[in-house]
């Protein structure tokens, strides 16, 4: 998940401890509660928990400068047809505001909401506005495929293990190292 610096204010550097949840809602941007487990259609999943370096935020920001990621520690699948809530806890003892790219309410492509409280154990909003993180979500690249080493890894079916169409493919591999699955 990448984040934006704010194109108005500036924010110092600092490494706050965060834990990140993602889960499917029901709810949109325009109904959603101060109740922060009432609002997940189905439980989050924990994609994120630990020490995150953010950068200071110097000068105006833009569309595209998505100055920093949290790379999650475990994959999400999302519900097809539900929006989605990205829980941000900050479990720091002192935590200094961080301003970052929204979207305000008063605009009218802004289809998002936050609900937030000022204490990492709350279970209660202490407020539910319009408007919200501007993010980013990057998928890792697709593991490389796993090759054989040699033709007998490509008879009895194994070719079908190396995600060749057919044993003629995989020996091609082997022979002439041309990989005829990309």
């Amino acid at each position: 998940m990448c984040l934006r610096k704010d194109d108005l204010f500036d924010g110092v550097a600092q490494t706050p401890p965060l834990e990140i949840k993602m889960g499917p809602t029901s709810l949109d941007y325009t109904n959603l509660t101060t109740s922060f487990d009432g609002n997940y259609s189905a439980p989050p999943t924990e994609v994120f928990s630990g020490d995150v370096n953010v950068p200071a935020a110097v000068g105006p920001g833009t569309p595209k400068d998505f100055d920093f990621c949290i790379p999650f520690t475990q994959q999400y699948v999302h519900t097809p047809g539900s929006n989605v809530i990205i829980e941000v806890v900050n479990t720091s003892a002192t935590s200094i505001g961080q301003p970052r790219d929204a979207c305000a309410d008063t605009a009218p492509a802004c289809t998002t909401s936050r609900a937030f409280a000022f204490s990492a154990t709350a279970e209660n909003a202490a407020l539910v506005s319009g408007g919200g993180l501007v993010m980013k979500f990057q998928s890792p690249p697709p593991p490389a495929p796993i090759n054989p080493v040699n033709k007998d890894e490509c008879k009895l079916g194994g070719w079908a293990d190396f995600g060749f169409r057919n044993q003629g493919q995989c020996i091609k591999l082997i022979e002439t190292g041309v990989d005829p699955r990309v």
